[in-house]
């Protein structure tokens, strides 16, 4: 289709695009559509490339799919509260075929497979718990079409991430990965050879790569290059006219922040070329790195006495575990083994820490003694960023029950665990949750970012079944991160713009 101008082939939606792929002859463009907290609702479309009607081919779709060497058949990931599964249809929808399952919590990732040349095997990303070895890890696999045999195609494995992509060459000779690079944390793109499985990477930078696709003769690819001026922001609640910018770093607070006793504020930055720990004033002055040269160092918290900053830390093992530190930076300890921990909080008295794992297998909420041991899971149902109540005898998180395809919504869960003793909706269907709840300072309401046409502001959700309310206005520019001062007069914001490029890499081979 050759043309200079852009044409809208599907009008915009509210829903979540979960991926874009063309048709072997170019006439067709499949993709996914669904909600983002309700897999359910998420299925495999056709469309003409010209534009025109939409036609639904398959429900339950969990990745972009994959098409045969011929195009006359596709293949996908599908997900349940269990499991996923490789699945092989014709191209038109029909003949739907499981080829290979991994049992939760070793799934194959939601990428995307990628069919071989020859049209005999799948390739897939997929998760290697830590019943398998010492800390979860990312793993390459091939598997046969035919008899869904599987194999590694690689030794290397990188840090655990259910979103990374692979795609064969064109001649068979290797694939092209999408997946986290251990030391710095970032998305990178890699080369492996076939049958060999030699690793090398193809790009090498702090800046995060997304989606890939390869030109007919592989001699080039096209990705998503994706960047963000994230700044920290000071607010009074309530009024975005006197928000003041704070500080002008790299990815300032995007990764967390949170305000300490006395009216500093502790947040993550990529100033240093890494992931690190950060505190400063709220009117500016006096940043201070707090970590350094140990990897990855995200989710900051500060306990209400303001003695420790509890975080995650790729430092121990590359595997995501909870740290705690003094306020200064000193006097590190790990309290946690992982894997997969992550938004880590402490209780309003100090002395636990809840925090989101994967340790047993799918993602649970937990918490953990200030001073480290054995970790106790609140319940047994799906839990995500525990947040806990002014007066700590309430957790809030993300809840899904274990049915396949259930949609996720908010639970009030005892601080002792069990039950919920409240279940609300999301605030409505393209709420992403990132990163997370927070309470209102009364503890009468549980506060979340919402972002429309690109302009974030702060909502709340009332626990008494009340209307969500807008806390703030802002005009302008997306929010990745906030927290409320102690007080509840102020709110620190992490403010900026995320910018994504389609880039074309040659000579990449």
């Amino acid at each position: 289709m050759a043309t200079t101008s852009d044409t809208q082939i599907v009008p915009p939606s509210q829903q979540n695009y979960y991926g874009i792929t063309f048709s072997k002859d170019g006439d067709y463009i499949y993709y996914v559509l669904g909600e983002p907290n309700n897999p359910a609702t998420r299925a495999l479309y056709q469309v003409s490339a010209l534009g025109g009607a939409s036609r639904k081919l398959i429900e339950n779709v969990a990745s972009p799919v994959t098409l045969s060497p011929d195009g006359m058949r596709l293949a996908f990931v599908r997900g349940s509260a269990t499991q996923t599964a490789l699945v092989v249809a014709n191209a038109d929808g029909t003949g739907e075929r499981p080829v290979a399952v991994r049992k939760l919590p070793n799934p194959f990732s939601t990428g995307g497979p990628s069919w071989s040349p020859d049209g005999k095997l799948l390739a897939s990303l997929a998760i290697v718990s830590a019943s398998n070895e010492a800390v979860a890890r990312t793993i390459v696999v091939e598997v046969q079409v035919e008899n869904g045999a599987e194999r590694p195609i690689t030794s290397e494995k990188w840090p655990p991430s259910e979103a990374g992509q692979v795609a064969w060459l064109s001649d068979g000779s290797g694939l092209v990965a999408i997946a986290i690079d251990q030391a710095s944390a970032s998305v990178q793109l890699w080369h492996i050879s076939y049958p060999g499985g030699e690793v090398r990477k193809i790009t090498n930078d702090l800046i995060n790569y997304n989606r890939l696709s390869l030109t007919a003769d592989s001699s080039a690819l096209v990705t998503v290059q994706t960047e963000g001026e994230m700044n920290l922001w000071v607010a009074p609640l309530g009024d975005a006219g006197r928000a003041k910018q704070i500080s002008s770093g790299r990815g300032d607070g995007s990764v967390g922040l949170s305000w300490m006793p006395g009216g500093k504020i502790v947040y993550m930055s990529r100033a240093s070329g890494f992931g690190d720990i950060w505190s400063i004033e709220q009117d500016g002055k006096n940043q201070k790195q707090l970590t350094a040269h140990a990897r990855a160092n995200v989710y900051p918290w500060a306990t209400p006495d303001g003695r420790y900053i509890v975080f995650t830390s790729t430092r121990a093992r590359s595997t995501r575990s909870i740290w705690r530190m003094d306020s200064d930076g000193g006097n590190l300890k790990q309290l946690t083994e992982g894997p997969g921990d992550i938004f880590p909080q402490s209780s309003p008295d100090g002395r636990w820490v809840v925090f989101q794992s994967t340790r047993s297998g799918s993602v649970r909420a937990w918490k953990v003694s200030i001073d480290g041991g054995e970790a106790v899971r609140f319940t047994d149902k799906w839990t995500a960023n525990p947040t806990v109540s002014p007066d700590g005898s309430l957790i809030a998180c993300f809840y899904r029950e274990d049915q396949p395809n259930a949609p996720v919504k908010v639970a009030v869960i005892p601080f002792a665990g069990g039950d919920p003793v409240k279940v609300l909706d999301l605030p409505r269907p393209s709420f992403s949750g990132a990163p997370g709840l927070r309470w209102t300072p009364d503890g009468r309401a549980l506060t979340y970012i919402d972002t429309i046409n690109g302009v974030s502001n702060i909502w709340s959700l009332p626990l008494d079944g009340g209307a969500p309310k807008q806390l703030t206005d802002f005009k302008t520019d997306q929010i990745f991160w906030f927290d409320f001062s102690r007080d509840g007069k102020q709110l620190a914001l992490s403010r900026g713009t995320q910018t994504s490029d389609v880039i074309l890499i040659r000579d990449f081979r």
